[in-house]
C-alpha cells in the first residue's frame, strides 16, 4: 500500500540559517564551516559503505535494497555539501 509522503522533519541548522540576519558574517561562516564538515564526513562514511559493492546486486536481493538506499543517501549528501559550499561562499562575499 502507498503511504502518504510525511512532512520535511525540522532542520535546526537551516532554521539558524532562516534567521542568518541575526549573526554576523563571521558568525555565519563558523557555523556553516562545522555543519559542512559533519556532512563530509557523513558523505565519506557512506561512500566507503557504497564501495562495498562492486556492481549493483540484483534486484530481489537485500543487498539490492540495501544499495538504492545507500545511493540516495550518498546523493543527498553531495547535494547538503554542495549547498552549504555555497552558503560559505556567499557569506564570504558579504564580508569582502
Amino acid at each position: 500500500a502507498y503511504e502518504p509522503m510525511e512532512t520535511t522533519p525540522k532542520d535546526v541548522f537551516r532554521l539558524r540559517m532562516y534567521f542568518a540576519d541575526s549573526m554576523n558574517p563571521m558568525e555565519q561562516q563558523q557555523i556553516i564551516q562545522h555543519e559542512l564538515s559533519q556532512h563530509r564526513l557523513r558523505l565519506r562514511y557512506l561512500e566507503g559503505n557504497l564501495e562495498m559493492y562492486s556492481s549493483v546486486p540484483a534486484n530481489g536481493t537485500p543487498e539490492f535494497g540495501d544499495y538504492l538506499v545507500l545511493t540516495g543517501a550518498v546523493m543527498r549528501e553531495k547535494t547538503s555539501v554542495e549547498w552549504l559550499e555555497k552558503c560559505l561562499e556567499l557569506t564570504q562575499n558579504t564580508v569582502e
